[in-house]
């Protein structure tokens, strides 16, 4: 097993963490290990926060879509459609590689 020294810790957390470990029957270092375990286990990654975002806005989307369905209503066809909504498009900024 690998040995952290930690430093700077200031007195009253010490204090804390010496009496959270007696009162949970662990020495200062199992009741450290313990405490770290569980902050790792709870901490969700960003990895695990990106994707939870993006499962949450493709929801909406689809949300939103379902709504839209069935009410659309043009006498435009499809392609006549998709050229207009093209059309109305912004050029936006223009970035420079």
């Amino acid at each position: 097993m690998a040995t952290v020294t930690i430093q700077n810790i200031p007195d009253q957390l010490v204090a804390k963490l010496r009496a959270r470990a007696d009162s949970e029957h662990r020495t200062l270092e199992e009741e450290m290990v313990q405490l770290m375990n569980r902050a790792i286990a709870d901490a969700p990654s960003k990895a695990d926060k990106q994707e939870e975002r993006l499962k949450l806005n493709a929801e909406r989307q689809a949300d939103a879509w379902s709504r839209l369905a069935g009410r659309w209503i043009s006498n435009l066809s499809v392609e006549e459609e998709i050229e207009q909504i093209f059309s109305a498009r912004t050029q936006g900024r223009e970035i420079r590689l």
